[in-house]
């Protein structure tokens, strides 16, 4: 049984660039001639670049720079081949696998070198080669079922270097606190459109917290084990690195995402 099924026929369809661009299927944008696809994709990325996310381009160029780099639900690959194209070593993994064909198409004619990887229903990195010095998620793993993402982010820590580092950015609670604090399901669809999956637990990927990890310090002895990929993502990385100390701190950005 294939757990993504319904996510990947939702996730071919993809945010023209910045949030608040319309949709679209990477099904019918590889139908496009070669000028025509790169011209259209070259816009969605000069979007996204000035948008509420494009500060994460500046942000993180001198850090991925020369660095290898696996992205978790990449999309069209608009932040992935920016800064392929500034040096980074850039792996794009996503479950549509429409989306890879996209990318593959775009840095060839751009002249970039990439490795594409598409997440199977086993949820498995193995065939990646190698490990990485950092992981993106940007704006993925959040909506699937909370074991799932549990479950894909333990095989992707696999391929994570000691001391590497998980860049995780998704909507913060204040956020949804701010939207009224809707319905799970009605949030997801406010969010990301009407064909949304349902939440089944999902939601509770949104909040965003860190937890001390037992021994760790005074307050480890209150501290609730992790109810969110967030959360656990930071006490699992921190075990990762094999560090006795406090997960590093998570930063709302302004325009509603987070930054670890």
């Amino acid at each position: 049984m294939d757990v993504l099924a319904a996510h990947r026929e939702k996730w071919r369809e993809v945010p023209g660039g910045d949030d608040t661009d319309g949709r679209r299927y990477s099904s019918d944008l590889l139908k496009l001639p070669d000028a025509e696809l790169l011209s259209f994709w070259d816009g969605m990325a000069a979007n996204r670049a000035s948008g509420v996310i494009g500060w994460i381009g500046p942000l993180y160029r001198d850090f991925t720079n020369g660095r290898r780099v696996l992205e978790l639900g990449s999309g069209l690959g608009l932040d992935g081949l920016r800064f392929a194209s500034q040096g980074a070593h850039w792996t794009f993994a996503d479950i549509a696998a429409d989306n890879l064909a996209m990318i593959e198409r775009i840095a060839a004619l751009k002249g970039l070198k990439v490795t594409t990887h598409l997440i199977g229903p086993d949820l498995s990195f193995d065939k990646l080669d190698g490990q990485f010095d950092a992981v993106l998620a940007c704006g993925s793993v959040h909506h699937v079922p909370f074991e799932v993402a549990r479950q894909e982010c333990l095989n992707v820590l696999k391929k994570l270097k000691l001391g590497g580092r998980w860049l995780e950015l998704v909507y913060p609670k204040e956020r949804w606190e701010k939207a009224g604090s809707p319905s799970f399901e009605q949030w997801g669809k406010m969010t990301d459109g009407d064909r949304t999956p349902g939440p089944n637990g999902t939601m509770r990927t949104r909040s965003v917290r860190v937890w001390p990890l037992p021994g760790s310090g005074p307050s480890s002895t209150s501290a609730s084990p992790p109810t969110t990929i967030a959360g656990w993502i930071s006490s699992t990385s921190q075990r990762h690195d094999g560090r006795n100390q406090r997960a590093q701190p998570v930063w709302p950005h302004p325009d509603g995402c987070v930054s670890r």
